[in-house]
């Protein structure tokens, strides 16, 4: 009885975990991806720099196709990024040519419970 019940609870968490849309902790499984801090964004021609490890700077083309995931935004489109975001570039890579397949924005950190929050000016 208890092993099946084990049997049980295992499966449930499982597919618990594949509803949720769990990866293992990766973004983009089984693809390349490069993440960095936005510092441009073109939305006209479809372009976003970022700058990544070691302050490696490069420009991305992201297609009307590739999937944008931004916390508390559904649909989220290029024009919703902002310059400081941090994300994750999901990309395939045939004949020397980078597609943009997903562009995932971590979320913003709150402030820390223990950090000192700024005053107004005394008048």
């Amino acid at each position: 009885m208890r092993r099946i019940l084990t049997v049980a609870v295992a499966t449930v968490l499982c597919a618990g975990v594949a509803m949720a849309g769990g990866t293992g902790g990766k973004s983009c499984p089984k693809k390349p991806t490069i993440t960095g801090e936005v510092t441009a964004i073109n939305a006209a021609t479809g372009k976003i720099t970022i700058k990544g490890a070691k302050d490696a700077v490069s420009e991305w083309t992201v297609p009307a196709t590739a999937k944008i995931q931004k916390p508390g935004k559904k649909g989220a489109t290029l024009a919703d990024l902002v310059v400081g975001d941090t994300v994750t570039i999901c990309y395939e890579e045939a004949n020397n040519v980078k597609t943009v397949n997903t562009v995932k924005v971590k979320p913003q950190r709150k402030g820390r419970s223990g950090s000192k929050s700024q005053a107004p000016a005394p008048k």
